[in-house]
Formats: C-alpha cells, sequence, structure tokens
C-alpha cells in the first residue's frame, strides 16, 4: 500500500505544478491525510 501512495505521489507531482495554488494545497492535505491513515494502519 505505501509503495501505491508513492506511485500516486509520483504521479500527481508533474501535473501539481500546473494546477493553482489552493487545489495544490487540498491535494497535499489529502495525500498528507491517506499517509497518516497508512502509518495507523501498520501500528
Amino acid at each position: 500500500m505505501l509503495s501505491e501512495l508513492g506511485y500516486i505521489e509520483n504521479e500527481l507531482r508533474l501535473p501539481l505544478v500546473a494546477v493553482c495554488d489552493e487545489t495544490k494545497q487540498q491535494i497535499i492535505e489529502e495525500l498528507e491525510r491517506l499517509k497518516v491513515q497508512v502509518t495507523d494502519k501498520k501500528s
């Protein structure tokens, strides 16, 4: 799952450059939230 998330993040990183800052911030927050969920499940 963690490598899957890393893949999604890499796929998003280039397109994110073209996205407006507000939307980019929302996507980053969502990715961080997903990372926390993954970390919680592991422990």
